[in-house]
């Protein structure tokens, strides 16, 4: 029960973190003739059109956003372009020690495909599927640092353990 509870708590305090679905949008022209990368490239629709989301918010002014997965878990997102292109992704999950240990490379990858962008998922996939089982520190953390063609610095993939379960993060910045 304590579970669930902290569960929901968490998913209003991200469900309404964005003030709305969208916000306005600035053109690029206008406000980014300095960036390399389009920030008005960045939209709803990498969460819209994503078949692992069930229900999601996005600030398209702040290009971030929350979404409850399909399998309940809860996805925090944040995206950016101007110099760089890049993502930050957060998932709480409630699995098991056992779940964990089984399928912990699936749940790093979702991390990725919810990010919509090919070039990280690809360098992510290669890594996993020569990687050995996560050792976590006495902390309880575990990190990944991939270095890929096209991305600087890295890839990064951190792993907490939580009290209910596990919270994974990743980020990656595309030149």
């Amino acid at each position: 029960m304590k579970k669930i509870l902290h569960i929901n708590l968490l998913v209003l305090m991200l469900l309404f973190s964005c003030k709305g679905r969208t916000q306005d949008k600035q053109t690029f022209n206008d406000n980014y003739e300095d960036c390399v990368y389009d920030p008005n490239s960045i939209t709803e629709s990498l969460l819209r059109d994503n078949s692992l989301i069930y229900s999601y918010l996005w600030n398209d002014k702040e290009k971030k956003g929350s979404a409850i997965l399909k399998n309940g878990f809860v996805l925090k997102i944040n995206k950016w372009a101007c110099t760089h292109y890049g993502a930050s992704v957060e998932m709480l999950t409630d699995i098991s020690f056992e779940e964990f240990n089984k399928n912990w490379r699936h749940y790093i990858l979702i991390l990725f495909k919810i990010s919509g962008d090919v070039t990280p998922y690809n360098a992510v996939d290669e890594y996993l599927k020569e990687a050995k089982n996560p050792m976590f520190t006495e902390n309880g953390t575990f990190s990944i640092n991939i270095t890929s063609d096209g991305l600087y610095p890295m890839i990064n993939v951190e792993l907490t353990e939580t009290e209910d379960g596990y919270l994974f993060y990743g980020t990656y910045y595309k030149n």
